[in-house]
C-alpha cells in the first residue's frame, strides 16, 4: 500500500509534500532540492499551486474591504482596464495581461534570485522600468502628457511593448560587458593562484585547504543570506508596483502594505517556484495566474450580447428579462469550467494534506528503523 502511495504521488527522491515543500524552503533556503522532479510533476504542482493562491488571494481580498470600511478608506482602481474594454481591445487586454506582464515582472522580479551578471543587469533594468512606467501612469506626472496626446493609442503600444524591449536590450548588453570583464579578471587570478601554488610547499597547501573548508561555510551562510534578503525585496517591490492600478496614491501610499498584500503574497509563492523548479515555472505560474483572473473578463466582453454586458455593468436588468439562447449557452460554459476548478481545487487540497501526514508518518517510520 505504501509503495502504491509513493508511485501516485511521484516523489521518489523526496519524502516531503508540496506542502510541506513550500515550508521547509522558506525554513532552510536551500533552492534546487526539487528540480530533478519529472516534467509532469512540477506542472501539476504548478496548476496547484495557481488554484489555491487565488482562493487566498480572494479571502485576502474580502478581509481588505472590511478594513477599508472600518477606517473610511476609499479604493478605487484606475480606469485602465474601463479603457481597454470601451476600445474593444479586450483580446490585447488579455495577451498582455497573461503572456506579456507575467514575462516582463518575472524578469524584474525573479530573475535575479540566482544572481549572474545577466540576470541582475536584466533585472535591474526591467526594475528600472517599472518603477518609472509607474511613476508616468500615475494621473500626477504630466511631464509625458504632450507626448502621449501626440503618439495617441500608438502610446500605450510603445509604453507596454517596446519601451520594456528597450529596457531589456539594455540590461542584455551591460550584463554582456559585465560578463567579459569577470572572465578577464577571473583568468588573471587563477594564473596568479596557480603561480603561488608552485611556490608554496606542502604544509601552506594544507593550510589552504582549511580555509578554503572555512570560505564554503562563510559562503554557504552569505548565499542564505542573500536568498533572504533576495525573495523579501523581490516580493515586497512586486506588491507594491502594483500600487500602480489604484487611484489617489497619495491617500493609499500608507496602507500601501495592506492593499498589495495578495501580491506580495505571490512574490513570495513565485520565489519558491523560481529557486525550486526554476524561472520558465515561475513565469508559467504567472501566466496561468493572470489568465484566470482575466480571461471571464475576454469571455463576458466577447461572447456575451451587449443587451446582457449593459445590464451587468449598470446592475439594471429592467430591459433584460430573459436570456437569450447565446448568452445561456456561454453562461452554462462558464459554469462548468468553474465547477471543474472547483472539483480540482478541493483534491488538490485534499492531496496536499494526504502528502503531508503520509510522508509525516514514513519519515517517522524511517528514523525508527535507523535507531
Amino acid at each position: 500500500m505504501q509503495n502504491q502511495v509513493d508511485e501516485l504521488f511521484q516523489f521518489p527522491e523526496k519524502k516531503e509534500g508540496l506542502l510541506k515543500e513550500f515550508f521547509s524552503f522558506f525554513k532552510n533556503l536551500e533552492p534546487n532540492q526539487l528540480r530533478k522532479k519529472p516534467f509532469y510533476i512540477k506542472l501539476l504542482n504548478v496548476l496547484r499551486i495557481v488554484l489555491i493562491v487565488i482562493p487566498l488571494a480572494s479571502i485576502i481580498g474580502i478581509l481588505q474591504n472590511l478594513f477599508y470600511t472600518s477606517v473610511g478608506l476609499q479604493v478605487a482602481e484606475n480606469s485602465v482596464l474601463t479603457e481597454y474594454l470601451a476600445k474593444d481591445m479586450v483580446l490585447f487586454l488579455l495577451i498582455f495581461s497573461s503572456i506579456w506582464a507575467p514575462i516582463s515582472e518575472e524578469l524584474a522580479f525573479r530573475l535575479w534570485l540566482k544572481p549572474s551578471p545577466y540576470r541582475i543587469s536584466i533585472g535591474l533594468s526591467m526594475f528600472i522600468y517599472f518603477l518609472s512606467s509607474t511613476s508616468i501612469n500615475n494621473e500626477q506626472f504630466t511631464l509625458l502628457d504632450p507626448i502621449i496626446e501626440q503618439m495617441g493609442s500608438d502610446y500605450q503600444i510603445f509604453s507596454f511593448i517596446l519601451l520594456p524591449l528597450i529596457f531589456l536590450l539594455c540590461g542584455v548588453v551591460i550584463g554582456s560587458l559585465v560578463k567579459i570583464i569577470s572572465i578577464i579578471v577571473s583568468n588573471n587570478k587563477n594564473s596568479k593562484i596557480q603561480i603561488n601554488i608552485h611556490d608554496n610547499d606542502n604544509s601552506e597547501i594544507v593550510e589552504n585547504s582549511t580555509d578554503n573548508i572555512e570560505n564554503s561555510k562563510d559562503k554557504l551562510k552569505k548565499q542564505k543570506s542573500y536568498y533572504l534578503i533576495s525573495i523579501i525585496v523581490s516580493s515586497l517591490f512586486f506588491g507594491f508596483i502594483h500600487i500602480a492600478n489604484f487611484n489617489q496614491l497619495e491617500t493609499l501610499l500608507p496602507f500601501i502594505l495592506i492593499i498589495t498584500l495578495p501580491q506580495i503574497i505571490l512574490g513570495f509563492v513565485l520565489a519558491f517556484i523560481r529557486l525550486n523548479y526554476g524561472f520558465i515555472y515561475s513565469v508559467v505560474t504567472h501566466l496561468l495566474y493572470n489568465f484566470i483572473l482575466v480571461f471571464p473578463v475576454f469571455i463576458l466582453y466577447t461572447f456575451f450580447s451587449e443587451e446582457y454586458i449593459n445590464a451587468i455593468n449598470t446592475g439594471d436588468y429592467t430591459n433584460y428579462e430573459e436570456l437569450i439562447l447565446s448568452d445561456s449557452l456561454v453562461l452554462l460554459f462558464i459554469a462548468l469550467v468553474s465547477i471543474i476548478l472547483i472539483i480540482f481545487y478541493i483534491i488538490s487540497i485534499v492531496q496536499m494534506l494526504i502528502e503531508y501526514f503520509h510522508y509525516k508518518k514514513v519519515n517517522k517510520n524511517d528514523y525508527k528503523s535507523t535507531k
